[in-house]
């Protein structure tokens, strides 16, 4: 893995969690790709929403 020292922390480890869950290939269809777009957004919503979901009950459990 190349390292650039002028990505931050976060978008270091979304990278590397996006090429582990969601490999980009060359050889992959439009269809594919967009499907792994997708996938990946939707991977994103979800953690949000978990993260939110978390802070949410922590806040009531105070």
């Amino acid at each position: 893995m190349q390292e650039n020292k002028q990505d931050n922390w976060l978008l270091r480890n979304l990278q590397e969690i996006r090429n582990t869950i969601f490999p980009e290939d060359a050889n992959d269809t439009v269809f594919k790709k967009t499907g792994k777009r997708i996938g990946w957004s939707m991977f994103l919503m979800l953690v949000l929403c978990a993260a939110i979901g978390v802070l949410t009950a922590a806040s009531f459990a105070h």
